[in-house]
């Protein structure tokens, strides 16, 4: 893959907000492999990159990969898209079968304030249906606050982001699910996707107030540590899989010795208690003797 950066101009006359033949709720689930993109800045001007795939609906993540790279201080959104690039690349390269269908991407997509966030540069350069998920709302397009918080504070589930020139910008959504103060997030196109499959989509990946493909990308940039970051690192569908497998034989081994011990089943012999270090021992007081009961005359 190749990426040749555009202008913001460029770029616009490039996006489409529409679906691809594909994607299509009346006939299924539109997606079969779901992706999501995190980013985070690490220290010296370095970011990491992540890139995961989850199976659609059950939301298991199936491919992990990650890559530090260097940004420059003033860089924009276009300067992650190479190493992205690369990322998926090696996925297509080593394990065609797991490239995802759409992209989550941690980031906003055309709801940002040049109108072409961080979604839009990845979903035109990948040429891959991206969603823009972002948390801070943009005043822009004479879109206020206020009004959004109004109409969710009546119950309402999302709210159209629609400016005064009449165009829909994105979506406010939160699962009603989570609670009524349960903030939002704005939800927006990032490339060949409507702001209505997107949003379906969201919400289709959300166990919490953020979806799990992107949940999963940042727990894949937290879970690295900065002094000992390996430079471009992947964890393939076997390791992964053999992961989750002896995660779970653990945990119905656990469940399993505990049964065992509430029933007392001696097929299950207890575990022994760790030794403990004995203290010095000190002589006890002796017994003083307790005063008897006087017979009265």
């Amino acid at each position: 893959m190749e990426y040749t950066k555009s202008s913001n101009s460029e770029l616009r006359s490039q996006l489409s907000c529409e679906d691809p033949p594909s994607f299509n709720w009346d006939t299924g689930h539109p997606v079969s492999l779901i992706g999501g993109v995190s980013f985070s800045p690490l220290k010296q001007n370095t970011v990491i990159i992540s890139l995961v795939v989850l199976n659609f609906p059950d939301l298991q993540t199936i491919y992990e990969s990650y890559d530090a790279v260097p940004v420059p201080q003033n860089g924009d959104s276009s300067q992650i898209v190479e190493p992205l690039l690369a990322l998926l690349s090696k996925l297509q390269q080593n394990y065609p079968d797991f490239v995802p269908q759409a992209l989550l991407v941690d980031g906003p997509g055309v709801y940002s304030a040049d109108e072409v966030g961080v979604a839009c540069h990845i979903g035109v350069a990948l040429d891959l249906p991206t969603v823009g998920i972002s948390e801070q709302f943009v005043a822009m397009d004479g879109m206020q606050a206020d009004t959004i918080q109004h109409h969710l504070n009546q119950g309402s589930e999302a709210v159209v982001l629609v400016g005064q020139t009449g165009r829909q910008w994105g979506m406010a959504f939160r699962l009603l699910s989570k609670g009524p103060k349960n903030d939002p997030i704005y939800v927006s196109c990032g490339h060949k996707i409507s702001l209505q499959t997107g949003v379906e989509l969201v919400k289709a990946c959300c166990l919490s107030r953020i979806p799990e493909p992107v949940v999963q990308a940042r727990a894949s940039n937290s879970t690295h540590s900065p002094e000992f970051l390996p430079v471009s690192v992947t964890s393939s569908p076997d390791q992964l899989r053999a992961a989750q497998s002896a995660a779970a034989a653990a945990e119905k081994a656990a469940a399993a010795y505990k049964a065992a011990v509430e029933k007392k089943d001696m097929t299950c012999p207890a575990i022994p208690p760790s030794p403990s270090r004995k203290g010095p021992t000190y002589p006890s007081k002796p017994k003083q003797p307790q005063p008897q009961p006087q017979p009265q005359p």
